[in-house]
């Protein structure tokens, strides 16, 4: 039962989550009256209840439970709740339904507080699957973080990358937040945004033993996996429903973040992060075919509130170029020498002795003769780059047009992903116009 495991992780000396701690729901809104969440719906403390004024000046009137960006029709209001059973409610409750009150289920973020942010609308819905879009993803990322959400997450998402959403997860950052997304529900290698921007902790989804969902999107930007196969949780109207997606895995391990934020106070919201993601159990034996795709591995709760001595560094920065040992007209093209260079960050406990080294992964690369950076002692949260110790590779003569490149770092024992394609594709794929309306997962 929920009220033994719970009196068992204080017997244990692990908390209990803190209702200090919020969890941004950025989804199509909370039921948050239903039993089994509204104990941990967040309830803006700066604000009065439908007085009609911006009480705390935050640009928001009467945002007491939240902010609805989308209402029925575009028209925002300061009522989150769900349009109608869609997704939101289930996602909230996989993150922190409430515990130890004898009903329904128990969310992993124990007494985190859920924030309820609606950036969907009712009449804007994808035709075939009758599913809202989420248009105001972006704006509901900001709201969050500025209103204190310092785990925040998106169960949403497309293909299209764009400058406008990493400098919006950039801005959530900066603020003190961190970015939990899912990964994507097409079996796809390709990455997925917001999951793969730079900053987000991107979650792919397992089963309940252990192996890919076969839904789940994979790639070198997933950063962890976690259980996303028939999850049970809350559903509006005060009831509950089994779920299946990165939809789910994804805040189950934000609810993770957040109890370990809880457990370390110490630490900001990326290095909790970061203290998931080094904790979890590798299970590439039971997906060869998807090794090293899985990101980290699947979440371990247990592993993550132990005070052990993880260690986590990450490239912050990857830069190719061929202005020094190529024709610098920054198109990668066959036969060309590329130098990449890269800054990363201590995130966790020191390191002694850190190196780096470059491996191709493919026939169409070959490194260079110094293929290894030492980089020496790195205290945590400090930050190094290879600027004396350039890495280079060279295309193969005969190389195909259009061809990705695949490329790893390895650093402490864990792999840093470098993707690069040709230029020309690259471009291509940047300049794709920053998609709105984005699907749920």
């Amino acid at each position: 039962m929920v009220p033994r495991q719970n009196k068992s992780c204080r017997r244990l000396g692990y908390q209990s989550g803190s209702s200090s701690i919020i969890v941004g729901i950025d989804d199509t809104g909370v039921d948050w009256d239903h039993p089994d969440l509204n104990a941990n719906v967040w309830i803006n403390p700066g604000e009065i209840e439908n007085n009609g004024i911006d009480d705390d000046n935050n640009g928001y009137i009467d945002d007491f439970r939240g902010w609805d960006f989308g209402g029925s029709n575009g028209t925002p209001d300061n009522n989150p709740m769900e349009d109608q059973p869609d997704h939101g409610t289930h996602v909230a409750g996989c993150a922190s339904a409430v515990t130890n009150n004898g009903i329904g289920v128990a969310g992993i973020g124990f007494n985190t507080k859920v924030m309820a942010v609606k950036t969907s609308r009712n009449d804007q819905r994808d035709p075939s699957s009758g599913s809202p879009y989420i248009v105001y993803g972006y704006e509901g990322l900001l709201y969050s973080a500025q209103n204190g959400a310092k785990v925040i997450n998106c169960s949403w998402g497309g293909s299209g990358f764009s400058m406008l959403g990493q400098t919006i997860v950039d801005e959530v950052t900066t603020l003190g937040s961190v970015v939990v997304a899912a990964a994507g529900n097409e079996s796809l290698r390709d990455p997925f945004y917001p999951a793969a921007y730079t900053h987000v902790l991107a979650v792919a989804s397992t089963t309940s033993n252990d192996t890919r969902s076969g839904f789940s999107n994979f790639g070198n930007y997933v950063d962890v996996a976690a259980p996303g196969s028939s999850i049970y949780n809350t559903w509006q109207n005060n009831t509950y429903a089994s779920l299946s997606g990165t939809s789910m895995a994804s805040p189950i391990t934000a609810g993770l973040v957040a109890l370990t934020m809880a457990q370390f106070p110490n630490l900001t919201s990326i290095q909790a992060a970061e203290k998931v993601r080094v904790a979890c159990d590798n299970i590439d034996n039971l997906n060869p075919s998807y090794v090293g795709l899985l990101g980290k591995g699947r979440i371990n709760a247990l592993k993550s509130l132990q005070n052990t001595d993880f260690k986590s560094v990450r490239a912050t920065e990857i830069v190719f170029s061929d202005a020094v040992t190529g024709n610098n007209d920054g198109i990668f093209q066959p036969g060309e020498t590329i130098t990449v260079f890269f800054r990363g960050k201590n995130h966790l406990n020191a390191t002694s002795n850190l190196s780096a080294t470059l491996v191709s992964k493919t026939a169409h690369a070959t490194v260079g003769a110094n293929p290894t950076a030492t980089i020496g002692a790195v205290q945590s949260g400090s930050q190094f780059d290879n600027t004396n110790s350039l890495f280079q590779f060279t295309i193969s003569n005969t190389a195909p047009e259009k061809l990705i490149l695949h490329l790893t770092s390895t650093l402490l024992m864990m792999v840093i992903p470098i993707f690069s394609g040709l230029a020309r594709l690259e471009i291509q794929l940047m300049q794709q116009p920053w998609e709105t309306r984005l699907q749920l997962l």
